[in-house]
């Protein structure tokens, strides 16, 4: 699979629906096993991914719809929501790391190659979601934000 970066919210966000804020324990390894996922991931097509990646998902129908709601509508403007989150788009959800950590992007279909099928799918990350905050179940358990570390600088943060 290959990945692009350039849908990816650079801004953190601080939601009752989600989260890119993560937890001090994770700031040390948070480079280690988001490289080594893409490193892993860019060598296998969509159909192994969807084989070694228990939590891979497609998120669709009321996630999708919160997701643009209470959180993209925030940052984005209607032109951009309707560009990257429309009918014909496929958001999906990979693991960053054996435990919590997720990434939620979009998905495309980009190549139709027989020789080289990992290069068929673009995953472009929009947020990374280190707490698993996007979990209904887990939401109900209310973060403590409060020990979450911001990942952008402050002037990129709606809290400072």
């Amino acid at each position: 699979m290959l990945f692009s970066f350039e849908k990816l919210i650079d801004k953190c966000i601080h939601s009752s629906l989600l989260t890119n804020c993560l937890s001090s324990n994770k700031l040390r390894v948070i480079f280690s096993f988001t490289s080594k996922m893409f490193k892993e991931y860019s060598a296998y097509t969509l159909q192994e991914i969807k084989e070694i990646d228990r939590h891979f998902h497609y998120i669709s129908g009321k996630d999708k719809k919160n997701l643009t709601d209470k959180v993209l509508k925030k940052i984005w403007s209607k032109k951009m929501i309707r560009w990257i989150v429309n009918p014909d788009i496929e958001l999906c959800q990979i693991s960053l790391s054996e435990e919590e950590g997720r990434m939620v992007g979009v998905l495309e279909k980009i190549n139709n190659s027989q020789k080289h099928p990992e290069r068929n799918f673009l995953f472009s990350p929009l947020f990374y979601d280190f707490e698993h905050s996007f979990h209904p179940n887990l939401r109900k358990k209310k973060l403590k934000t409060v020990s979450l570390i911001c990942i952008m600088s402050a002037k990129n943060c709606s809290n400072h």
